[in-house]
Order: C-alpha cells, then structure tokens, then sequence
C-alpha cells in the first residue's frame, strides 16, 4: 500500500527496516501542562541497538490517525479504542499495555506503512540510527583501545621481564664480587700468615746466629785466659 499522495522517504524505510518493538511497563509522569498522565514505556530494537521510547495513549491515537489518512484506515492495524471515563487501574493500564503492544507488532509487520516517516519519528528511529552509529564507533574505538592496552601490557610485560633479567644479572655480579672480595681476603690472610712464619723463621735462626757467635767469643776468650 502506496501512501496517498506523497513519496515514500528512503531515509524512513531504512530506519525501520528490522525494527522491533515490545512494551515493557508504564509509568506516571507530567505533560507540558503539569497534569498528571500514564506513559507507556516500550523497547524499540534494531540489530544490537536498543532505546527505550515513552508515549501516552493520545500519541498512539495521533499516530493511528496520521496512518489512516496517509494508507487507508483498512490498512491500518487497530488501534484500542478510547475511555470515555478515564481509568488508571492496574488492571486496565496492563490490558492497554498487551493491547498496544500487539498494535506495534502488526505495525511493524506492515513493511509499507511501517517504513512511514510518522512512524519512524514515533519510534524515534532516526536518534535510534545514530545511537547504532554512535554504538558501532564506540565499539571499534573500544577494539582499538584494548588492542593498544594489549600491546602495551605485551611490551610492559617484556620491560618487567628484562627488569627482572637485569636485576637478577646485577645480583649475580654483587655475589660473584662479595665471593672475590673474600678470596682476596682470605688470600692476604694467608700472605700474612706466610709472611710471619718467615719472619719468625729469619728471627729464629738471627737468635741461634748470635748464640753461636756469644758461645765462640766465650771460648775465645776462656782460651785466653786459661794462657
């Protein structure tokens, strides 16, 4: 069914295309003229694009009415009718929930009049589109964040790995140092010790030098005397 009268908006029938709808609660609020009035609170899908959407009954109707006008009203799914006393109970407000969720249902089933301009700004598809967009940009700027993260942890992890190497080269050479350092230690002990056994050796035998050369000089001069 061709809309009377005008051209179908390319733009519109993109948008809506594989659209879904499902009402999920309602809620009370305030209208421009700070009355008191019940939304109707519904999820509109596209892919992996999600927006919540509030509408009051009178813009269903509204909506309802533009249709009929545009395709026929015979090509236009039902619309629940009107209260003519106004009722806010649980039970009516559930009722007119599944009601108007079946109307969305047949609604988008329609792919000529669902493609409608009227209805893609009713099911705000067009801040949907750019919510998918706005989500795909954030997804791969997303993809591009964590592959750099990764490439940095790749490279944080290979300068801790070096880190650790250097630091573990570093106390390798400190023990190796400390070792040395106590081999030569040991080693001028042991010269020392070397040392003064040789001195004691010299002073030792110098004591048994001079006792001889006493001992020759005493009988020397016994000799002496005893002419």
């Amino acid at each position: 069914v061709e809309p009377r009268g005008r051209e179908q908006s390319t733009f519109a029938s993109d948008a809506t295309a594989d659209v879904g709808a499902a009402v999920q609660c309602t809620e009370v609020g305030q209208d421009g003229h700070g009355r008191t009035v019940t939304f109707f609170v519904f999820e509109v899908y596209k892919g992996a694009a999600s927006w919540c959407v509030r509408r009051r009954y009178s813009d269903f109707n509204a909506l309802w009415l533009k249709l009929c006008e545009a395709y026929g009203r015979q090509n236009v799914p039902i619309l629940p009718p009107k209260q003519l006393v106004k009722n806010e109970s649980e039970e009516f407000l559930e009722k007119r929930s599944h009601l108007l969720a079946h109307f969305l249902y047949e609604l988008l089933e329609d792919r000529a009049v669902c493609s409608s301009p009227e209805v893609c700004a009713f099911l705000e598809c067009e801040a949907g589109a750019h919510l998918a967009a706005s989500n795909a940009g954030i997804a791969t700027c997303a993809a591009i964040l964590l592959g750099e993260l990764h490439a940095e942890e790749g490279q944080r992890s290979a300068l801790e790995d070096e880190l650790a190497a250097a630091v573990s080269a570093a106390r390798a050479a400190k023990a190796e140092a400390c070792r040395a350092k106590l081999e030569i230690r040991a080693e001028a002990a042991r010269a020392e010790a070397a040392r003064r056994q040789v001195l004691a050796l010299l002073w030792r035998k110098r004591g048994e030098r001079l006792q001889r050369n006493a001992l020759r000089m005493w009988r020397a001069g016994a000799g002496g005397w005893e002419a």
